[in-house]
């Protein structure tokens, strides 16, 4: 009979510390997200992996009572942001949706201490190449749309560039001088450069490539060193 009771005890023990656990509007220190909670806690505030619903809910990562990591928050007005946080507010990438006339619409990029900061940088990457020493990529500030290549070597533009076959998946072919490239590009942007040239001594000739891809809208110079 006593081994029964101590079960009995027990059980209730424990369910009532799952409830708290679960239900417990204390967990969470945001008034909006106050009402209900399942979720991790450590010392009475949640904490790890969670959800909680009140006016708004929130389902994600919290720390300390706050949402903090990687979250998703709905608010009562229907807007969603989905992201990063920090301390309870958006902070980090994210992207954030709301009603428009045409229909949905959203907001991508950076945020800090729940301010919209602009749009993700993406540095622009090198997928391939061979037979090239170096590169490097500057964006004059302009928004013209375009992409320039200098091809140099030993410090000055290189004048033995023979056979250059170049490609694209947007934009018209241009030049500038000893420049050339892709200008009316639509964002991201792949270009390839096939040619034919000598090695630094000038001893050997060699066949050269190198791919890239653009992501941010701007007036691009991209240096290719042979």
């Amino acid at each position: 009979m006593k081994i029964v009771i101590n079960f009995l005890i027990i059980s209730i023990i424990l369910s009532f510390s799952f409830y708290a656990h679960s239900q417990d509007t204390t967990s969470v220190l945001l008034k909006e997200l106050k009402g209900e909670y399942h979720g991790k806690t450590r010392k009475g505030l949640a904490n790890g992996k969670g959800e909680a619903k009140g006016i708004d809910s929130y389902k994600g990562e919290f720390k300390k009572g706050l949402p903090h990591g990687v979250g998703r928050y709905v608010w009562s007005t229907g807007e969603i942001y989905v992201g990063e946080w920090y301390k309870g507010k958006q902070s980090g990438e994210g992207t954030y949706i709301f009603k428009a006339e045409s229909g949905d619409s959203s907001i991508v990029g950076i945020w800090k201490e729940g301010e919209y900061m602009g749009p993700i940088s993406r540095a622009p990457v090198v997928k391939r190449y061979y037979n090239v020493d170096n590169f490097t990529f500057r964006n004059t500030g302009e928004t013209l749309n375009r992409v320039l290549i200098d091809f140099t070597q030993n410090g000055t533009t290189n004048t033995r560039i023979e056979n250059l076959m170049l490609t694209t998946s947007s934009g018209t072919r241009t030049s500038s001088g000893q420049l050339v490239g892709y200008e009316n590009i639509t964002f991201p942007v792949i270009i390839t450069a096939r040619y034919d040239t000598y090695n630094k001594m000038g001893t050997q000739k060699v066949n050269a490539f190198i791919e890239f891809e653009v992501y941010e809208i701007g007036d691009w110079l991209v240096v290719v060193k042979n």
